[in-house]
């Protein structure tokens, strides 16, 4: 029996995410707002320029994929297959509106990583595959595939914005869902997928 097996682990820091912020949803690649103005004397940027784990940091990343084919009998050629993936959580961070653009999101006000982080999660999906041998190069595979077959309901996002413009507090900060500042969000956004299946049928010649 086949699998395939991987732990990551890393380590992402700094106070800078690159040419796209996914922390807000930023969606104009190349322009950041974080180093568009000085912290000044007023101190309303916070700790933005400060290091910290950036938004996308998970310590750890465990995949398992194992994959067993029947090689004999009446079932021949049956593909059964399973996955298990475990992570450890991302940061969340208190993201405040910046007075000269007004969006929410903008500035880590007490620094990345102060709400704490997201809980671990863990799914395992499965897989089963029949081919129907039509001729010797021509078959029919019939598929079917599982994903969370536990339907695992974890909040793995929660809305990080303390206000929705600047001096506007924010109802559902804090409340499960991402709350990005660009762009529509689906409700469920904040949790792990629930369970779901596909059923597929493949001409292979």
């Amino acid at each position: 029996m086949p699998s395939r097996r991987s732990w990551r682990i890393a380590r992402l820091r700094g106070n800078y995410e690159g040419a796209f912020r996914n922390d807000n949803g930023q969606a104009d690649p190349g322009i950041s707002s974080l180093f568009d103005l000085t912290e000044g004397k007023f101190g309303l940027l916070g700790l933005q320029q400060g290091i910290g784990p950036l938004n996308t940091d998970r310590r750890h990343v465990v995949n398992v994929y194992a994959t067993y084919v029947l090689d004999r009998g009446r079932m021949k050629g049956l593909v059964l297959g399973s996955g298990v993936r475990i992570q450890s959580g991302i940061p969340w961070t208190t993201l405040a509106a910046q007075q000269a653009y007004q969006n929410a999101g903008e500035v880590p006000l007490f620094g990345r990583g102060d709400l704490g982080r997201s809980p671990m999660t863990g799914t395992v999906d499965a897989h089963i595959e029949y081919p129907l041998r039509i001729t010797e190069k021509k078959q029919l595979k019939f598929g079917f595939d599982a994903f969370n077959i536990a339907n695992t309901k974890r909040t793995i996002q929660i809305n990080q914005n303390v206000d929705l413009g600047f001096g506007v507090n924010n109802l559902d900060f804090q409340k499960p869902g991402s709350g990005t500042t660009y762009g529509f969000v689906h409700p469920d956004a904040g949790f792990v997928a629930p369970f779901t299946a596909r059923v597929s049928v493949r001409f292979v010649f």
